[in-house]
């Protein structure tokens, strides 16, 4: 049986959420972007939206949200 160390806990590899060969559960892989909000407003939004996207080529994942 393959064991992990997952929040805290040492559990069978079969009992995760995720796989253990997931990619970003071994290398961390993501991003973060923040956001400035001015007046309620997005500061620079389409600026982010372009970091947003490029990030998610980069990673694979598809863009729901536009």
């Amino acid at each position: 049986m393959e064991v992990v160390f997952y929040n805290g806990d040492f559990i069978a590899a079969s009992d995760t959420p995720i796989s253990s060969i997931n990619r970003a559960f071994n290398y961390g892989d993501g991003f973060f972007e923040s956001i400035k909000i001015i007046n309620a407003k997005p500061f620079n939004f389409s600026f982010h939206m372009k970091r947003l996207k490029i990030s998610l080529s980069i990673l694979k994942l598809s863009d729901n949200y536009s």
